[in-house]
């Protein structure tokens, strides 16, 4: 019908438009401020420029889409009203619920879109933009551990590596123990992590006994490790924010637990939750404003409805973010923190888009 080609036009028209002012706008002041760096940057490239500010786009796309959504659908209703459209297709028999339809398959393409940007893209930008800040804005490296103090590093298989020096040049640790299970440690003079099996120098062998106390068993010069094996980006992974983490990782590290992540269930969980809700803020953009913008009056307020729906949109936001603060925090448990702000904006939306669109 032509009034739905109509309303998917204007919508994506608006939001596209909205979506794309808003990114050249963001992006020319973000370039304002790090004009300084690009200029310094040896290899700087348009390709390293575009994806750099790629990465932004993605990593920005998780409030951008819903707030565009809401603008270009608040645009839309506001502009057939005052139009009388909207009186003329309901005089014709057209339901409100039927009239709103193309807006949700709309708020299901976002919600989609949005997931998959949680899942695949947002990982990936985030992990980009760390590194590429890291390398042209910040004189920071996770490799280097040449100043004098302990460093811990996990291991995969859930032991770790105490360490007082490493030298990235020679693949050299000083200082070493290596805490192979709670009753085998042992200490390393010097690691030597170049070539596969690793060898150390000066070592001193600890197990604990039948009594419970650990005692040196053995001593060598040299001895080779062929169960060591270091991953040395899993200092940066174990350090990873746990939001920069894709759906599956959040999943996976809180149903699977290593000895890497059990510490952090809170947080796991509060991301988790976090991600598999947000992807539906668009379907409560829809019922949240659609009733104030589609009922019929000589005077529609416009400019309060613009502004009610944009305050109460960073106010969602605001307390979703302290929702997912204390659930990290384990103030409130996660599974009751996360959902509450979308458990009662849609009781009560909800309640509200039924009585003015569904009888």
């Amino acid at each position: 019908m032509i009034w739905k080609k109509h309303l998917y036009k204007e919508t994506l028209k608006t939001l596209i438009a909205f979506l794309t002012g808003f990114y050249i706008l963001y992006i020319v002041m973000d370039y304002s401020i790090h004009a300084q760096h690009f200029s310094k940057m040896q290899d700087f490239s348009v390709g390293a420029f575009f994806t750099y500010y790629l990465c932004h786009i993605i990593k920005r796309l998780e409030m951008m889409l819903p707030l565009a959504f809401l603008i270009s659908t608040t645009k839309i209703l506001l502009q057939l009203n005052q139009r009388n459209e909207l009186i003329a297709l309901f005089a014709s028999g057209l339901q409100t619920s039927r009239f709103l339809r193309p807006f949700f398959l709309i708020a299901s393409i976002l919600a989609v879109i949005l997931f998959a940007n949680f899942q695949f893209f947002v990982p990936q930008s985030l992990d980009y933009l760390e590194n590429f800040e890291n390398k042209n804005f910040k004189n920071y490296s996770y490799k280097k551990y040449e100043t004098p103090s302990a460093y811990s590093m996990p291991l995969q298989n859930g032991g770790s590596l105490i360490f007082g020096k490493y030298f990235d040049d020679a693949k050299l640790f000083e200082d070493v123990y290596f805490i192979k299970s709670h009753d085998e440690v042992y200490k390393i003079k010097s690691l030597q992590t170049e070539d596969l099996p690793y060898i150390g120098k000066f070592v001193e062998c600890f197990k604990r006994s039948e009594d419970g106390i650990l005692s040196m068993e053995d001593t060598r010069d040299s001895m080779t490790f062929d169960d060591l094996t270091i991953d040395f980006s899993i200092r940066k992974k174990a350090e990873l924010p746990f939001e920069h983490r894709s759906i599956s990782s959040l999943y996976k590290q809180l149903y699977l637990p290593s000895s890497l992540y059990e510490k952090n269930a809170t947080k796991i969980q509060s991301q988790l939750l976090f991600k598999l809700f947000s992807p539906f803020i668009p379907f409560l953009v829809l019922i949240a404003i659609a009733p104030f913008c589609i009922r019929s009056s000589r005077r529609i307020p416009t400019f309060f409805i613009y502004a009610l729906s944009l305050f109460s949109f960073i106010t969602f936001f605001i307390i979703l973010d302290a929702a997912v603060i204390l659930g990290e925090s384990n103030t409130l448990p996660p599974l009751l923190a996360v959902p509450l702000p979308f458990l009662i904006c849609f009781i009560g939306w909800g309640c509200h888009y039924y009585r003015h669109t569904c009888k």
